[in-house]
């Protein structure tokens, strides 16, 4: 595998998925603004001819500062919105493991397994030249998986389920190990929760659309409105400016999680190439991902709060549906397996088999 040759297609995909996700937004953004202010125009018309049998239409004076206000709004309330979740998202990084009903591992243990995981850790951490993160055991889940956190390489945690851990051999687990530190290296996880903090935004947006469409529709506000100006063009406008909060809200948000989903696998791509460059062994991070794909439980993890999560693990917990294919956040397992190992023939360890080498191994 010429593991430099994926890691620049990965970066050079991730960054023009990025700028199309800006971009996206931001045509979004005008296209509505045009409806609105159209929009706006069509109802603040007198359609009572006056003295000089004239139409009068809205001063466009006033109506472009208001459109111009709107966009103000929406640009402070999703920067505000984002950077509350972000906050949340920010705490230190065994939160998201914690929130799985992960444990954190003693430097101390004497598990034979835990012991592993913090000796293939710290050489992983030696070869990517990163400090040492929390090491993580969710264990209660028998599925195979593990999972990066943390918005910095200081404060940074991995984590892996206990079934990673019994299941996979060292190589297998040295690999998965990696991968995770490439995430953490190239500040995948930053650019998940900035990304996560910005559809957060976009959703609270939607939101405040859908109280401004229900105050406007409330029978007595219309009537108040009706008797202020007399044709009730007030509250339609107010009607106008909610469902454009909506639509740019919900638009945006499926936009965003779409072009999300790219990046994530984009990204995922690059984490198996590092991994390959980090252990210097294809067979680590394939290996895990054979064992994943063939291993009757996957990469479940039962937790509730694992469905909100799935874009930090290593493999997605649930097999995604034909029209969840279009936003997964993980690349089909077969495609990735067979990028790292061109000799792949679509042959998958099962249940037995993978017992059979876990006891193989610990003997």
């Amino acid at each position: 595998m010429d593991f430099f040759s994926h890691q620049e297609n990965a970066r050079r995909r991730s960054r023009a998925l990025l700028w199309r996700f800006i971009g996206a937004n931001l045509i979004l953004v005008l296209i509505l603004s045009t409806a609105l202010f159209l929009l706006a125009q069509k109802a603040s018309v007198d359609l009572n001819f006056n003295r000089h049998n004239a139409i009068r239409w809205p001063n466009p004076e006033r109506v472009v500062p208001m459109i111009g206000l709107i966009n103000c709004f929406i640009v402070v309330s999703i920067s505000g919105a984002a950077l509350i979740r972000w906050r949340s998202l920010s705490s230190h990084g065994g939160a998201v493991a914690e929130a799985l009903g992960g444990r954190m591992v003693s430097p101390n243990t004497t598990d034979l397994l835990e012991r592993r995981f913090i000796n293939v850790t710290r050489e992983m951490s030696i070869a990517a030249n990163s400090p040492f993160p929390e090491l993580y055991i969710l264990p209660d889940e028998d599925g195979i998986n593990a999972f990066a956190s943390g918005t910095s390489p200081e404060q940074s945690a991995i984590a892996v389920t206990r079934g990673a851990l019994e299941r996979l051999s060292r190589d297998e687990l040295q690999g998965v190990v990696a991968h995770e530190f490439s995430h953490i290296l190239h500040g995948d996880v930053q650019l998940n929760i900035r990304l996560a903090s910005y559809i957060f935004g976009l959703t609270f947006i939607s939101h405040v659309g859908a109280r401004i469409i229900s105050a406007s529709s409330d029978s007595t506000y219309m009537r108040r409105r009706n008797e202020r100006d007399g044709k009730g063009r007030g509250a339609i406008l107010i009607l106008i400016t909610g469902l454009f909060f909506t639509l740019f809200g919900l638009l945006g948000k499926l936009v965003s999680i779409i072009l999300n989903a790219a990046i994530s696998r984009e990204r995922e791509y690059l984490a198996d190439a590092t991994a390959v460059q980090l252990t210097r062994n294809p067979e680590g991070i394939s290996g895990a991902l054979k064992k994943i794909g063939g291993y009757s439980k996957g990469a479940e993890i039962s937790a509730s709060a694992a469905r909100g999560l799935s874009h930090f693990f290593l493999a997605s917990s649930h097999v995604p549906r034909f029209f969840e294919k279009l936003y997964a956040s993980h690349p089909p397992l077969l495609e990735r397996i067979h990028r790292i190992d061109p000799s792949f023939q679509g042959v998958l360890p099962d249940d037995s088999q993978i017992e059979q080498q876990t006891g193989e191994e610990n003997d």
